[in-house]
Parts: C-alpha cells; sequence; structure tokens
C-alpha cells in the first residue's frame, strides 16, 4: 500500500537522517582531534625552533669567543717573539761591553 510504502520511506529517512547525524559528529570529532594534534606539533616545533635558534646564538658566542681568545694568543705570540728578540739583543749589548770591560782591566793591569 502507499501508506505502508510512505511510512517505511519515513522511517528510511529518518533511520538515515540519524546516521547522517552519527557522521557529522564523528567527523566533527575527527576534525578537533586533528586540530588538537596539529596544534601540539605546532606548538612542539615552534620550542624546537626556539631552541635551535637559542643554540645557534650560543654557537656565535662561542665561535666569536674562540676568535677573541686566538687574536689574543696571537698577540701574546707577537709580544713574546718581540720582547726574546730585545732580550737577546740586549744580552748580546751587554756580552760586548763584559768583553771590552775585560780587555779594558787586561789593559790596565
Amino acid at each position: 500500500s502507499l501508506e505502508g510504502d510512505l511510512a517505511a520511506c519515513q522511517r528510511d529517512l529518518q533511520s538515515a537522517e540519524q546516521d547522517c547525524a552519527c557522521l557529522r559528529k564523528l567527523i566533527a570529532s575527527s576534525q578537533n582531534k586533528h586540530e588538537e594534534r596539529y596544534k601540539e606539533l605546532a606548538d612542539a616545533k615552534s620550542q624546537v625552533d626556539r631552541r635551535l635558534e637559542s643554540s645557534h646564538s650560543s654557537e656565535r658566542a662561542m665561535k666569536d669567543e674562540i676568535a677573541r681568545l686566538k687574536d689574543e694568543c696571537d698577540s701574546v705570540m707577537i709580544s713574546k717573539v718581540a720582547a726574546e728578540a730585545k732580550h737577546k739583543s740586549q744580552a748580546e749589548s751587554a756580552q760586548k761591553e763584559l768583553i771590552a770591560h775585560r780587555e779594558l782591566v787586561k789593559t790596565l793591569k
């Protein structure tokens, strides 16, 4: 009968609407979970990016300190070489003076 078919169609329609409502809830829940996970991962990435930037800053600071210390070492080495040359020259002069004094003492004897 037509009324029976209509009633069956209405029941099918109601059942289909309930199924759709269930699916919409599942989809919304799934989307929320994905959005939450995306946000967690984006936050984690931001934290790693900040740590990496901090690490790069530390690395740059250490490289700058190494360069400064190397320059200081080079400067000390230059001063050392210059002082050694000066002392050698002073020692040679003192040696010549000593020899001259000895010769003078010999002539005075």
